[in-house]
């Protein structure tokens, strides 16, 4: 018996599925653990949405200085690169989107077609590598880069016109020079 007595509760099946769940996400043996963890989270103010489940652990990486980040940093953290008209339909304001990004320390650059949002170690590796390469032949310079994220890239921002390859010096350049970029 608990402490606060012994109580016969109907539930739903549903219901009853779901605090089974939570049980075992909260890491609670029995229903009484499992009201107090409840119990703790309510006071604690966690909402759903911001409370980590206990074994998984959240990147810190990236994130800013009240230690909060966001979801769209730890996907292109993986993704390496987030071009706006590839997005799925469900994002809708886009505009947040990239601006929190740039916040949490993403290069966003901005064409006349679309904006472009690259993690900044991918920005610097590909910063670094375009400077090496001396040729103008864009199939060449995809196979020098060495990633699909990198050639991904470099697709995006020829075919927005955002570099161009300067033959007197033989050096692909940026039109705009966006961070990171030197010339």
């Amino acid at each position: 018996m608990g402490k606060y007595g012994l109580y016969k509760v109907t539930l739903s099946e549903r219901a009853y599925n779901n605090f089974r769940r939570l049980k075992r996400l909260l890491g609670a043996e029995t229903w009484e653990e499992l009201s107090e963890k409840l119990l703790e989270l309510v006071q604690s103010g966690a909402e759903h949405r911001g409370a980590e489940r206990p074994g998984e652990e959240r990147s810190r990486e990236g994130r800013g200085a009240a230690g909060r980040g966001s979801r769209a940093m730890e996907i292109l953290a993986r993704q390496g690169i987030l071009v706006e008209d590839e997005l799925p339909p469900k994002i809708r304001n886009r505009d947040a989107l990239f601006k929190r990004l740039g916040q949490e320390g993403a290069v966003v650059v901005e064409t006349a077609r679309r904006r472009v949002a690259v993690h900044p170690g991918l920005w610097r590796e590909f910063v670094q590598r375009l400077a090496e390469i001396d040729t103008s032949n864009e199939e060449e310079v995809e196979r020098r880069l060495g990633s699909e994220k990198l050639s991904k890239l470099f697709k995006v921002l020829r075919e927005d016109a955002e570099i161009y390859f300067d033959a007197t010096e033989k050096k692909w350049r940026f039109v705009e020079q966006p961070p990171g970029a030197r010339s």
